[in-house]
């Protein structure tokens, strides 16, 4: 729900930078990521 109120939220949220820190983010994640933002668009914060 978050994610539709604010779509930016996700990339400055302390859990994904733990996430990546502990490499449970993974490469695929980060393709699934990269993808996504391709298709829905880069908005500001995102």
């Amino acid at each position: 729900m978050i994610l539709l109120v604010k779509p930016g939220a996700f990339a400055g949220a302390a859990a994904l930078a733990q996430a990546r820190a502990q490499g449970v983010f993974s490469k695929t994640h980060e393709v699934f990521w990269a993808a996504a933002k391709a298709e829905c668009g880069d908005r500001e914060d995102t």
